[in-house]
């Protein structure tokens, strides 16, 4: 998200991106700042960033069982921190997979605790392999 960007601003420029079939996923290696909404978002901004998995990244049923080993240790009294991959691909599969068990199940809440843990981790690993701005 940009500076001057409101979370109904880059909800929208993430739904426009993603209705565009050229542009739908973005790959690990082209994440950057701009595609993660604010650190405090809604679930309609962190759904928009997990739509942004491309297609071949994920499988059904995989997904669901890295999701639900975070889940389960969180649940043992695991933090965030030791519960969450230290991959970004990783990261982004889970993210991903909460976001789609949310949309379709919809018989409960997402757990923005969680989603936002993993858009944390995320930003701090783009940072890591984000070359220098000069």
């Amino acid at each position: 998200m940009t500076a001057r960007e409101s979370e109904r601003d880059y909800i929208r420029r993430m739904e426009r991106r993603w209705r565009d079939p050229a542009t739908r996923g973005i790959a690990t290696a082209d994440l950057c700042f701009e595609h993660f909404p604010p650190a405090r978002a809604g679930w309609d901004a962190i759904s928009a960033l997990a739509l942004t998995l491309p297609e071949a990244a994920y499988d059904v049923k995989g997904d669901f069982d890295r999701l639900a080993a975070v889940v389960a240790a969180i649940g043992k009294g695991t933090s965030y921190a030791d519960a969450l991959p230290a991959a970004l691909d990783d990261l982004r599969i889970i993210l991903h997979a909460h976001q789609r068990r949310i949309r379709w199940l919809e018989r409960e809440e997402p757990d923005l605790k969680l989603c936002r843990a993993i858009i944390r981790r995320m930003r701090l690993l783009v940072a890591v392999l984000q070359p220098p701005r000069p």
